[in-house]
């Protein structure tokens, strides 16, 4: 039901750690796994393509990486040749 996200069956990475959202989602499922997620994972960040980069927007320690930091991310296209 979207009018609780916290019951949405996701798969949850090992806590502890940063995660990365990307692709093409309605802004209320990428709040929805924000809010899941975010309690047991380091840091969350949203893949921005024009940005070559993730920004945060969630962090349980904002001193080493704070919310609106762009993380560099590499995504190697289908397309290109080795």
């Amino acid at each position: 039901d979207i009018q609780e996200p916290e019951t949405f069956p996701i798969v949850r990475p090992e806590g502890g750690q940063g995660v990365v959202i990307s692709g093409r989602l309605p802004i209320w499922l990428v709040l929805a796994l924000v809010r899941q997620l975010g309690k047991e994972q380091t840091w969350i960040a949203i893949y921005q393509p024009p940005l070559n980069g993730a920004v945060v927007v969630a962090s349980q320690t904002p001193e080493t990486v704070s919310v609106g930091k762009v993380i560099p991310v590499m995504i190697k296209s289908p397309f290109e040749k080795e």
